[in-house]
């Protein structure tokens, strides 16, 4: 959704977009929440470690949810959403080839950074499923689908790292956390550059 809010922003009058944005990061965070308190829950079963703390924040994560959408708020989001997509169905080629260039600038730069640490590494990640979701928007039939891979091993080493700062260390949790890293490296600089490749078919 915020991908469609990107692509189109040059339309989208400014009051409603900074009203959009900020209710979808709002959302987005307290989402985001409750799904690292699930995650968390269950690798604290897989790996064994105490987790007992976890069930009165995943409470509280879920009582945050309920509270931020209720049916008026679910209603006006859906509408300032359709307006999103329809603006960026409307949005010219040009407003298009300069999203696709800002994406693939990003991109670039993360695949650069990558190697200089987990920061780094978390970083691309966001750029790697920020591109996906441009493209499976302004492209559609699952064009971003390539990336998968690449944003799901990044996204398993993240939770891992956060199982053990939070849960405590963990050698099976610290193998499996490099293995995914070390299969992230493997691919991300062909991922990448494939998505570049088609970023600059939009430009």
């Amino acid at each position: 959704s915020r991908a469609a809010v990107s692509a189109g922003r040059r339309r989208v009058s400014a009051p409603r977009l900074e009203r959009l944005r900020t209710a979808l990061r709002a959302l987005g965070r307290t989402l985001g929440r409750r799904r690292g308190l699930d995650v968390l829950a269950e690798d604290s079963s897989r790996y064994r470690l105490d987790g007992a703390g976890l069930a009165s924040e995943r409470d509280g994560a879920g009582e945050r949810i309920r509270n931020a959408l209720p049916e008026t708020r679910v209603r006006t989001l859906t509408g300032w959403l359709r307006c999103a997509a329809d603006e960026v169905e409307s949005s010219s080629e040009d407003r298009v080839r300069r999203a696709a260039g800002r994406r693939a600038r990003r991109l670039r730069r993360a695949l650069r950074r990558a190697p200089r640490g987990n920061l780094e590494m978390h970083e691309l990640r966001i750029e790697v499923k920020k591109t996906r979701y441009l493209l499976d928007t302004v492209v559609g039939d699952g064009r971003g689908n390539f990336l998968k891979q690449l944003q799901d091993l990044l996204g398993r080493a993240h939770d891992l790292e956060i199982l053990q700062a939070r849960l405590g260390p963990s050698r099976l949790a610290a193998l499996h956390e490099r293995r995914q890293r070390s299969a992230a490296f493997r691919i991300m600089s062909r991922v990448v550059a494939r998505a570049v490749q088609e970023l600059e078919k939009l430009e």
